[in-house]
Parts: structure tokens; C-alpha cells; sequence
């Protein structure tokens, strides 16, 4: 099998050419994300304080009876996606007194469809690699030389750690170039799952998508097919504030879920707070 970093090296070759690169100390170094990245998205999207005060059902319940429904029955979920990110710090470019990180990250993003029988099938895959510097401490001609080398390699992108099109860095406010790049991989992730699931696996009505993980804002105009996120990972602060007078309760998140018995579920809520049933 190539090596799929092979068609890098006329990029690295052009950043040696063009400045001097500090190769990071024995080996390259992996670069990690925050910790619960898709709890402090949560967080930070849905403000300082999360307090539900409306349901979006017409029956003013707080739990609800749901029967299972087996796969020979009626077989709704078929196809799951899951996207994978990892970041490497390979060394340091300097250009006179300007410097910035050199960061290469591998992303993708994969679906699998299940047949009746139970059976996985590859539904659909995307991958990219990534070559991260920070744009604005080094000069146009620099980067438009290295954006050069990379013109003829499409699954490769050059990407700035200092852009602003990444939404993790901007709600969480990380501002370390290396941190910055580590995030940044991991949004060009999540476009990735968003593009997949939008135009990569042609599905009907009656086929929905399970996505591993939270859907945030780059979901709110979805316009394909069904589509539900597993979040195993979000706030955990919310206060639910419901009704009034000597019906009105008010609950955190423990408390709604302790009392959620088998084989029902809670009522559904609104997302942000004053959105309404047709936000």
C-alpha cells in the first residue's frame, strides 16, 4: 500500500525552501482536543445558563410510554456515521522572526449500512489530510508557494490554524496555534460527516441516520432525509423550569432522568431557549 503522505513532500520541500523548519524533538507529536470537546460545544452553544421552560408537545407530560420496535418489523435505522480526526505536530517553520506550527491531520469520516438480516455494508466514506500552518504569522508568499505544491493533490488541503470557519476553536475560545490546529482537524471532521450525510448516501424517508455525536448548529437547516444524533458526551447543568403555579416543577437534568422508567422517554425539549415548535 503507498504511503498516503507521499504527495507532502513537494509542500514540506517548498516549506524548507521558503523559510527554515524545526523538526519536533525525536518524533512526530500527537495533538489533542479538549477534554469533552463535544460537552463545552454544548456548553458554550447553548449559553451561560440552559433553563427549559417549555415542552414541545401538545400533552403536558414529562414522560412517555414507547413500545420497541423490532427490526423485522420495521427496520428505521439503517445507516450509522462516525468520523475520525487525529492531529500531528511534525515541527516549527520559521521565516525570519515569523514562525508558526506545522500540523498534519488525517480525517474522515465513514457509514456503514445495515441490512434486514443484520449484516454491515460500507455506505460511504470521505478522508482528507490536512497540512495545518497559521496564515497570519507568515507571508503571502510562503503560503501561496506552498498552496502551489499542494494544486494538484485534491485529498490533500492546506488550512490556516488562525481561520475563523472553525467553530469549536470560536465557542471555546482557544487561541494556542497548536490547540487551534488540533480543533481545527477536527471541524474539517465534522464537515466531513455533514457532507456524507447530505449528498454521499442516497436514502429515502423511510431510512434514517444515526450520527455518533451531538448535532449542532451545522445541522439547523437540514433539508435531507431523517436523520437523530447519539450524544454521549454534552451539559450537564440544564435546570427545567415547567409549568406554574402548584403544578410548576422544577428539576435538573439528574433528577428528569431519574425518574425516566424503562421502555419510555422523557418529553421533548427545545434546543435553545424561547425556540419554538417550528424553530
Amino acid at each position: 500500500m503507498p504511503n498516503p503522505f507521499t504527495p507532502l513532500q513537494p509542500a514540506l520541500e517548498a516549506l524548507a525552501a521558503e523559510g527554515r523548519v524545526l523538526p519536533a524533538t525525536g518524533q512526530a507529536i500527537i495533538d489533542l482536543v479538549s477534554p469533552d470537546l463535544e460537552e463545552a460545544y454544548d456548553r458554550a452553544t447553548g449559553g451561560r445558563d440552559e433553563k427549559i421552560t417549555t415542552l414541545w408537545e401538545t400533552r403536558w407530560r414529562l414522560y412517555h410510554p414507547v413500545r420497541p420496535i423490532p427490526r423485522r418489523e420495521r427496520h428505521l435505522f439503517r445507516y450509522f456515521l462516525d468520523g475520525s480526526a487525529r492531529t500531528y505536530f511534525i515541527g516549527t517553520v520559521l521565516e525570519h522572526e515569523r514562525s508558526s506550527p506545522v500540523q498534519i491531520a488525517q480525517v474522515g469520516a465513514a457509514a456503514v449500512r445495515r441490512q434486514d438480516d443484520g449484516q454491515l455494508h460500507i455506505a460511504g466514506v470521505r478522508y482528507k489530510i490536512l497540512l495545518m500552518l497559521d496564515k497570519q504569522t507568515l507571508s503571502d508568499q510562503l503560503w501561496q508557494t506552498v498552496e502551489a505544491a499542494l494544486a494538484q493533490t485534491p485529498h490533500i488541503e492546506l488550512r490556516s490554524t488562525s481561520s475563523e470557519k472553525d467553530r469549536f476553536s470560536q465557542a471555546l475560545g482557544i487561541i494556542e496555534p497548536r490547540s487551534r490546529g488540533a480543533h481545527r482537524a477536527n471541524w474539517a471532521m465534522r464537515e466531513l460527516e455533514v457532507e456524507l450525510a447530505h449528498k454521499g448516501i442516497p436514502r429515502s424517508n423511510e431510512e434514517w441516520l444515526v450520527v455518533d455525536g451531538g448535532l449542532g448548529n451545522e445541522y439547523l437547516d437540514w433539508e435531507g432525509p431523517p436523520l437523530i444524533g447519539v450524544a454521549k458526551s454534552f451539559r450537564r447543568d440544564t435546570q427545567f423550569n415547567l409549568g406554574s403555579g402548584p403544578r410548576a416543577r422544577q428539576l435538573n437534568l439528574y433528577a428528569l432522568l431519574a425518574g425516566l422508567e424503562m421502555e419510555h422517554r422523557t418529553a421533548v425539549f427545545p434546543r435553545w431557549p424561547g425556540q419554538d415548535r417550528e424553530g
